[in-house]
């Protein structure tokens, strides 16, 4: 008589779907990290109308999301002390420190979906990362 385990056989199904769903994540991570792409027989001419297509449907599909955001945090500089010899005299100048406030800017809150959409689509369209 077999034994039926439905735990472990859930363990198992659930272990192969992860597995299923993450590696194409995984694919694109390392896609969009890519600095080039090829594919057989094609042109530079080629690649750049492909990315040019597939960044525009892109921007349609995930527009930009600005949203004003502290880009960095404010910071002290330390002073600085510049020592010097001039005409057999040590000299010396100088600048305090001073508080560097936060910077504060416009991001683009699709900018890496974005990209992760650009990287599928090209993908799609056969070409391969290279490097």
């Amino acid at each position: 008589m077999e034994l039926n385990h439905p735990i472990s056989h859930r363990a198992r199904h659930a272990a192969r779907w992860r597995a299923l769903i993450l590696l194409p994540f995984a694919a694109l991570a390392l896609a969009s990290c890519a600095q080039r792409w090829a594919k057989p027989g094609a042109t530079d001419t080629d690649f750049r109308i492909a990315r040019t297509r597939c960044e525009a449907i892109g921007y349609e599909r995930l527009p930009p999301d600005l949203r004003w955001m502290q880009i960095s945090t404010g910071h002290v500089m330390p002073g600085r002390r510049h020592c010097w010899t001039s005409n057999g005299q040590q000299r010396c100048s100088h600048v305090p420190g001073h508080f560097v406030p936060p910077r504060f800017g416009h991001v683009d809150r699709n900018d890496a979906p974005r990209d992760r959409f650009v990287a599928t689509c090209l993908i799609d369209d056969g070409w391969e990362p290279v490097d």
